[in-house]
């Protein structure tokens, strides 16, 4: 018999983040996460998040497990210099966060600036992570956008 799974949460897998959510970032870089994003993939008590440059010039959040967990796949297969060097500037662009008692983030400012954000946020769900928008850039990229090609429209509804 299946056991009941939470609604965000789809049975045997990590965290799965969607919507979106627009948000207020105060002068010290902090807003608050969603409450449907808290504490999902995060074990009880334990609530750390990563933030992390990510594709397109994005900030991207990931629970700390799932960050772990994406860190070593990449890390598996055999030693280069080139993967040493995309590992490393991964490492290198990635912060630790722990929310504090109202649940507020605080994303230092030389990973804000080079993502536009300033002011507000607007926090979308990409399944395992979370990614970090200036709103009104993201509403430049939706209007910019392709129309869904008919194949993934399908195959999500399949």
């Amino acid at each position: 018999m299946l056991e009941p799974t939470r609604q965000d949460q789809p049975p045997e897998s990590g965290p799965c983040f969607h919507g979106s959510y627009p948000r207020a970032v105060d002068g010290k870089g902090r807003f608050n996460l969603p409450f449907r994003f808290r504490r999902s993939g995060s074990a009880a008590g334990d609530e750390r998040y990563v933030a992390c440059e990510g594709p397109d010039g994005l900030l991207t959040l990931f629970p700390y497990g799932e960050w772990l967990r994406t860190f070593e796949r990449l890390r598996q297969g055999p030693g280069s210099p080139e993967r040493r060097a995309q590992l490393r500037r991964l490492s290198h662009a990635s912060r630790v966060l722990e929310p504090d008692e109202q649940g507020r983030v605080t994303i230092p400012q030389e990973f804000l600036a080079p993502a536009e954000i300033q002011g507000r946020v607007l926090v979308v769900g990409m399944g395992h992570y979370m990614e970090l928008w200036d709103p009104e850039r993201f509403a430049r990229t939706q209007e910019a956008a392709p129309a869904p090609d008919p194949g993934f429209t399908e195959g999500f509804y399949a």
